[in-house]
């Protein structure tokens, strides 16, 4: 579990690369350090954070954390078409 490897890595001391699609306020603590998301992309991060929409730019070793405030979740009757709820949500 990647969440796990990226806690024990940190308890060792081991610094982990973070980047953000969204603004991040104050400072990061000590065991983070801001990384690009080309370095990430590339796997020259060991372990990493990445609050992000989309995983595709991330590497196997990047936790993708995703804003609570970006889910959806949609209910709806049976046989309703997709394509009436991507409309709908859109």
């Amino acid at each position: 579990m990647l969440a796990g490897k990226i806690s024990a890595a940190l308890l060792r001391g081991v610094s982990i690369g973070f980047c953000s699609d969204f603004p991040v306020e104050g400072e990061l603590p000590g065991e983070l350090y801001r990384a690009e998301k080309w370095e990430i992309a590339a796997g020259q991060e060991a372990l990493s954070i990445a609050v992000a929409l989309s995983d595709a730019e991330q590497g196997g070793s990047c936790l993708r954390l995703v804003p609570r405030c970006l889910a959806l979740g949609v209910g709806c009757r049976r046989g309703i078409a997709p394509e009436t709820l991507r409309e709908t949500l859109q």
